[in-house]
């Protein structure tokens, strides 16, 4: 966590943070699952 704005939300609010982290996490690994199957698409 180089950015300040993660350190502090973990430093005040752990809890909350975890579970953020959690949320951002799945839907980055959808967004990703997305454009991957896009890209596979356009090789086609």
């Amino acid at each position: 966590m180089n950015e300040t704005r993660y350190a502090s939300l973990a430093k005040m609010n752990p809890d909350a943070a975890k579970s953020l982290f959690a949320k951002n996490e799945e839907d980055a690994a959808k967004k990703r699952a997305f454009y991957l199957k896009k890209a596979e698409a356009l090789n086609e």
